[in-house]
C-alpha cells in the first residue's frame, strides 16, 4: 500500500470530530506520519536569475526545438492540465495515433530529490556524480 493510500484511510477511518477544519486533521495526520514541511529555496530577484526565467519560457514555448518543428514543450505539457496533456495515453506528434506513455507531469522537476525521469523512470540522475544513466549505455555519462 502506498503513503498516499494510507494517509488518505487514515483520514476517512479516524476523522477527528473535534477538529476545527479538514485543513487542521490533515495538518494532525501529517505530524502524525511524520511528515516535514518542505523547505523551498529563497527567492532570487537578481536581473541574472530573471534572464533565466525569461529564457527558460522562450524555450518552453518554441516550436523550432522540435524535429519536425510543429510542436513545443508546451504542447504536451500545458499548465492548465498540471503540467501534462491530460490524457493517459499522449498522442503522437500529428495527432494521429496513440503512445505507449503519457507525458509526465513537470511538478517538482527540478527538485534536486527528484533524480529518475519519465513515467518509468528510466533515466536516473546521479548528483554525486552529475552523471545521467540511461538504457541507452551510448547516452550515458
Amino acid at each position: 500500500m502506498s503513503y498516499k493510500q494510507i494517509l488518505f484511510l487514515s483520514f476517512i477511518l479516524s476523522f477527528n470530530v473535534h477538529a476545527v477544519s479538514v485543513d487542521e486533521y490533515l495538518h494532525q495526520q501529517l505530524d502524525f506520519f511524520g511528515v516535514k514541511k518542505y523547505e523551498s529555496l529563497p527567492v532570487n530577484n537578481s536581473d541574472e536569475y530573471q534572464s533565466k526565467i525569461n529564457l527558460g519560457r522562450k524555450l518552453f514555448i518554441d516550436t523550432n526545438l522540435s524535429g519536425n518543428r510543429n510542436i513545443s514543450c508546451l504542447t504536451c505539457h500545458n499548465p492548465a492540465k498540471g503540467l501534462s496533456d491530460g490524457h493517459g495515453l499522449s498522442q503522437t506528434e500529428d495527432g494521429k495515433g496513440v503512445l505507449k506513455r503519457n507525458s509526465s507531469s513537470l511538478f517538482n522537476i527540478g527538485d534536486k530529490f527528484n533524480t529518475f525521469m519519465f513515467w518509468d523512470g528510466r533515466v536516473h540522475y546521479t548528483p554525486s556524480k552529475k552523471t545521467f544513466e540511461t538504457p541507452e549505455a551510448a547516452l550515458n555519462g
